[in-house]
């Protein structure tokens, strides 16, 4: 492997693991808290990194989620779960496409990795989790503004556009 030609992929992915860690933790706050790019960073791993090493993503997810979220593991299993399987997802994907994407047609494909992610997700969250009904309309609510008491997408999203 070439580390010269591959180390900003690895440099991305670095960055979006502490990013990733530090808002688990609570060391950072603000609205930025609930956009992540690891999703986007394993899909591009998939596809421009070599053999075992696309799967660092995921190693470092992993472990980075182990470390903020510790004892309470079991709280969250299914809803990590779900996340890891999309990650996982997202990087077989990537790695299957790494000859044939270019350009439109990879960025095209992560946003459809992006969104898609963000609606499995969501949804596993509106079916794991007692503070959502179970019905449409609690469905559209993990979708958009979130559990109660908590700050919802569109806040965030309002309180970004207003700065």
């Amino acid at each position: 492997m070439n580390l010269r030609r591959h180390l900003p992929v690895f440099l991305l992915i670095a960055a979006a693991l502490l990013l990733r860690f530090l808002t688990q933790s609570g060391a950072v706050a603000g609205w930025w808290v609930n956009v992540s790019p690891v999703m986007a960073l394993a899909f591009l791993g998939g596809a421009l990194l070599p053999g075992r090493t696309r799967w660092i993503v995921l190693g470092g997810v992993l472990a980075g989620d182990a470390l903020c979220v510790g004892r309470s593991l079991m709280d969250y299993a299914g809803i990590l779960i779900t996340c890891y399987l999309c990650i996982g997802l997202a990087i077989f994907w990537g790695a299957r496409l790494q000859r044939t994407a270019t350009g439109l047609g990879l960025v095209g494909r992560l946003l459809g990795v992006s969104v898609g992610f963000y609606l499995v997700t969501n949804s596993a969250s509106w079916l794991l989790s007692p503070e959502y009904a179970k019905s449409v309309s609690g469905w559209l609510q993990a979708l958009t503004i979130g559990q109660p008491g908590l700050p919802s997408h569109l806040d965030l999203f309002s309180k970004c556009v207003d700065q």
